[in-house]
Protein backbone atom coordinates (compact mmCIF):
# COMPACT_ATOMS: atom_id res chain seq x y z
CA UNK A 1 0.00 0.00 0.00
CA UNK A 2 1.51 3.34 -1.06
CA UNK A 3 1.44 5.71 1.92
CA UNK A 4 4.43 8.04 2.01
CA UNK A 5 4.03 8.33 5.78
CA UNK A 6 5.84 7.41 8.96
CA UNK A 7 4.63 5.06 11.71
CA UNK A 8 2.10 7.67 12.88
CA UNK A 9 0.67 8.40 9.44
CA UNK A 10 2.50 11.71 9.13
CA UNK A 11 4.47 12.94 6.09
CA UNK A 12 7.92 11.40 6.15
CA UNK A 13 9.73 12.82 3.11
CA UNK A 14 9.66 9.63 1.05
CA UNK A 15 6.60 10.19 -1.14
CA UNK A 16 7.72 10.17 -4.80
CA UNK A 17 8.24 13.93 -4.69
CA UNK A 18 4.71 14.62 -3.50
CA UNK A 19 3.26 11.80 -5.62
CA UNK A 20 4.51 13.43 -8.82
CA UNK A 21 7.43 11.17 -9.76
CA UNK A 22 7.59 7.71 -11.33
CA UNK A 23 11.38 7.65 -11.32
CA UNK A 24 13.26 4.54 -10.12
CA UNK A 25 15.61 6.96 -8.37
CA UNK A 26 12.88 8.21 -6.00
CA UNK A 27 11.25 6.21 -3.21
CA UNK A 28 8.00 6.12 -1.24
CA UNK A 29 7.10 4.52 2.07
CA UNK A 30 4.67 1.61 1.78
CA UNK A 31 2.46 -0.26 4.25
CA UNK A 32 0.98 -3.74 4.50
CA UNK A 33 -2.79 -4.10 4.27
CA UNK A 34 -2.67 -7.04 6.70
CA UNK A 35 -0.68 -5.09 9.27
CA UNK A 36 -1.43 -3.32 12.52
CA UNK A 37 0.57 -0.66 14.39
CA UNK A 38 3.41 0.58 12.15
CA UNK A 39 3.05 -2.20 9.54
CA UNK A 40 -0.05 -0.73 7.91
CA UNK A 41 1.70 2.54 7.04
CA UNK A 42 5.45 2.14 7.12
CA UNK A 43 7.40 -1.13 7.37
CA UNK A 44 9.58 -0.35 4.32
CA UNK A 45 9.76 1.60 1.06
CA UNK A 46 9.81 1.03 -2.68
CA UNK A 47 10.94 2.90 -5.78
CA UNK A 48 8.47 5.16 -7.55
CA UNK A 49 8.47 3.21 -10.82
CA UNK A 50 6.64 0.34 -9.05
CA UNK A 51 2.80 0.31 -8.99
CA UNK A 52 1.03 -0.08 -5.66
CA UNK A 53 -2.38 -0.12 -4.03
CA UNK A 54 -3.98 2.75 -2.11
CA UNK A 55 -6.03 3.02 1.07
CA UNK A 56 -9.25 4.80 0.07
CA UNK A 57 -11.05 6.37 3.07
CA UNK A 58 -14.37 8.22 2.94
CA UNK A 59 -14.07 11.76 4.36
CA UNK A 60 -17.66 13.06 4.33
CA UNK A 61 -19.31 10.56 6.69
CA UNK A 62 -20.52 12.35 9.80
CA UNK A 63 -22.08 9.54 11.82
CA UNK A 64 -19.91 8.69 14.87
CA UNK A 65 -18.52 5.17 14.73
CA UNK A 66 -18.72 3.09 17.89
CA UNK A 67 -16.51 -0.02 17.63
CA UNK A 68 -18.36 -3.23 18.45
CA UNK A 69 -16.86 -5.52 21.07
CA UNK A 70 -16.82 -9.14 19.99
CA UNK A 71 -17.35 -12.00 22.41
CA UNK A 72 -15.05 -15.00 22.65
CA UNK A 73 -11.94 -16.28 24.43
CA UNK A 74 -9.37 -13.56 25.04
CA UNK A 75 -5.83 -13.29 23.70
CA UNK A 76 -3.08 -10.78 24.34
CA UNK A 77 0.57 -10.12 23.57
CA UNK A 78 2.85 -10.62 26.55
CA UNK A 79 5.56 -8.44 27.96
CA UNK A 80 9.09 -9.51 26.87
CA UNK A 81 9.96 -13.03 28.01
CA UNK A 82 13.33 -14.72 28.29
CA UNK A 83 12.81 -18.44 27.53
CA UNK A 84 13.43 -20.62 30.57
CA UNK A 85 11.56 -23.35 32.34
CA UNK A 86 10.18 -24.83 29.11
CA UNK A 87 6.42 -24.49 28.45
CA UNK A 88 5.67 -24.27 32.18
CA UNK A 89 7.74 -21.10 32.42
CA UNK A 90 6.13 -19.54 29.33
CA UNK A 91 2.62 -20.34 30.58
CA UNK A 92 3.46 -18.83 33.96
CA UNK A 93 4.59 -15.65 32.23
CA UNK A 94 1.24 -15.39 30.41
CA UNK A 95 -0.63 -15.94 33.68
CA UNK A 96 1.51 -13.35 35.46
CA UNK A 97 0.72 -10.80 32.75
CA UNK A 98 -2.99 -11.61 32.98
CA UNK A 99 -2.90 -11.15 36.75
CA UNK A 100 -1.14 -7.80 36.38
CA UNK A 101 -4.01 -6.65 34.15
CA UNK A 102 -6.71 -8.11 36.43
CA UNK A 103 -7.77 -10.48 33.64
CA UNK A 104 -9.38 -13.70 34.81
CA UNK A 105 -9.17 -17.04 33.03
CA UNK A 106 -6.51 -19.57 32.14
CA UNK A 107 -3.92 -18.54 29.53
CA UNK A 108 -1.16 -20.51 27.84
CA UNK A 109 1.67 -19.51 25.54
CA UNK A 110 1.12 -20.30 21.87
CA UNK A 111 4.40 -22.16 21.34
CA UNK A 112 5.44 -25.23 19.38
CA UNK A 113 8.01 -27.71 20.68
CA UNK A 114 9.70 -30.73 19.13
CA UNK A 115 6.97 -32.93 20.64
CA UNK A 116 3.84 -30.76 20.32
CA UNK A 117 2.33 -28.28 17.88
CA UNK A 118 1.23 -24.97 19.39
CA UNK A 119 -2.44 -25.36 18.44
CA UNK A 120 -2.60 -28.80 20.06
CA UNK A 121 -2.34 -26.97 23.39
CA UNK A 122 -5.71 -25.29 22.71
CA UNK A 123 -7.80 -28.09 21.20
CA UNK A 124 -10.63 -28.27 20.69
CA UNK A 125 -10.29 -24.91 18.99
CA UNK A 126 -12.97 -22.33 19.84
CA UNK A 127 -15.98 -21.90 17.57
CA UNK A 128 -15.38 -18.14 17.53
CA UNK A 129 -12.09 -16.24 17.14
CA UNK A 130 -9.93 -15.21 20.04
CA UNK A 131 -10.65 -11.59 20.92
CA UNK A 132 -8.10 -8.91 21.75
CA UNK A 133 -8.45 -6.93 24.94
CA UNK A 134 -9.87 -4.02 22.94
CA UNK A 135 -12.76 -6.24 21.79
CA UNK A 136 -11.50 -6.92 18.25
CA UNK A 137 -11.78 -10.49 16.90
CA UNK A 138 -8.47 -11.93 15.67
CA UNK A 139 -8.30 -15.59 14.58
CA UNK A 140 -9.48 -19.03 15.62
CA UNK A 141 -6.77 -21.02 13.85
CA UNK A 142 -3.84 -18.62 13.21
CA UNK A 143 -4.31 -19.22 9.47
CA UNK A 144 -7.27 -16.96 8.69
CA UNK A 145 -7.08 -13.59 10.42
CA UNK A 146 -9.40 -10.66 11.07
CA UNK A 147 -6.80 -8.65 13.01
CA UNK A 148 -3.37 -9.17 14.58
CA UNK A 149 -2.87 -10.06 18.25
CA UNK A 150 -0.80 -7.01 19.12
CA UNK A 151 -2.52 -5.59 22.21
CA UNK A 152 -0.84 -6.01 25.61
CA UNK A 153 -2.53 -6.15 29.01
CA UNK A 154 -1.64 -2.47 29.45
CA UNK A 155 -3.69 -1.64 26.35
CA UNK A 156 -0.65 -0.80 24.21
CA UNK A 157 -0.59 -1.65 20.50
CA UNK A 158 2.82 -3.20 20.02
CA UNK A 159 4.77 -3.98 16.88
CA UNK A 160 6.90 -6.67 18.53
CA UNK A 161 8.19 -10.10 17.61
CA UNK A 162 6.48 -13.08 19.21
CA UNK A 163 8.06 -16.48 19.82
CA UNK A 164 6.58 -19.32 17.77
CA UNK A 165 8.82 -22.39 17.45
CA UNK A 166 7.60 -23.50 14.03
CA UNK A 167 6.54 -22.04 10.70
CA UNK A 168 2.94 -23.00 11.42
CA UNK A 169 1.08 -23.34 14.73
CA UNK A 170 -0.18 -26.68 13.47
CA UNK A 171 3.38 -28.06 13.26
CA UNK A 172 5.93 -29.22 15.80
CA UNK A 173 9.38 -27.63 15.92
CA UNK A 174 11.66 -29.33 13.42
CA UNK A 175 14.66 -28.92 15.71
CA UNK A 176 15.64 -27.53 19.08
CA UNK A 177 17.12 -24.57 17.22
CA UNK A 178 13.58 -23.56 16.22
CA UNK A 179 12.39 -23.38 19.83
CA UNK A 180 15.22 -22.21 22.09
CA UNK A 181 15.77 -25.84 23.13
CA UNK A 182 12.03 -26.37 23.65
CA UNK A 183 11.89 -23.06 25.55
CA UNK A 184 14.43 -24.11 28.16
CA UNK A 185 16.86 -21.51 26.77
CA UNK A 186 19.06 -21.72 23.71
CA UNK A 187 20.61 -19.88 20.80
CA UNK A 188 17.75 -19.45 18.32
CA UNK A 189 14.03 -19.70 17.67
CA UNK A 190 11.40 -19.01 15.03
CA UNK A 191 9.35 -15.88 15.62
CA UNK A 192 6.38 -14.07 14.12
CA UNK A 193 5.46 -10.40 13.80
CA UNK A 194 2.69 -9.59 16.24
CA UNK A 195 1.61 -6.58 14.19
CA UNK A 196 0.77 -8.80 11.21
CA UNK A 197 -2.51 -10.50 10.32
CA UNK A 198 -0.96 -12.81 7.75
CA UNK A 199 1.47 -15.73 7.52
CA UNK A 200 4.08 -13.35 8.99
CA UNK A 201 2.29 -13.52 12.33
CA UNK A 202 3.70 -16.93 13.30
CA UNK A 203 7.18 -18.30 12.71
CA UNK A 204 8.08 -16.50 9.49
CA UNK A 205 11.57 -15.48 10.63
CA UNK A 206 14.31 -16.73 12.91
CA UNK A 207 16.68 -15.13 15.33
CA UNK A 208 19.97 -16.32 16.70
CA UNK A 209 22.33 -14.90 19.28
CA UNK A 210 25.82 -15.66 20.43
CA UNK A 211 24.72 -16.85 23.84
CA UNK A 212 21.02 -17.18 24.56
CA UNK A 213 17.59 -16.42 23.15
CA UNK A 214 16.73 -12.81 23.87
CA UNK A 215 13.57 -11.44 25.48
CA UNK A 216 10.70 -11.41 22.98
CA UNK A 217 6.94 -11.53 23.43
CA UNK A 218 4.51 -14.45 23.63
CA UNK A 219 1.04 -14.89 22.21
CA UNK A 220 -1.14 -15.66 25.22
CA UNK A 221 -4.54 -17.06 24.14
CA UNK A 222 -7.11 -18.06 26.74
CA UNK A 223 -7.74 -21.78 26.97
CA UNK A 224 -11.26 -22.28 25.55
Amino acid sequence: MLTGTDDLGKPAGEDCLGLTSSSPLEVIFIGESTGGTHLWTNPTDTTCDQPGHLYCLQIDYQQPVVPARESGPLAFLSTPYMPKGELIGADAHCMDDAASGNISGKFKALLSTTTMAALDRFKPLPSTPWVRLDGVATTRDFVTWDAPINVTVSGAYAGLQAYAGATSPAQQSLSLNDSCNDWAGGNSALLGNAASASTKAFGFTSTSTTGTCMADSLYCPQVP
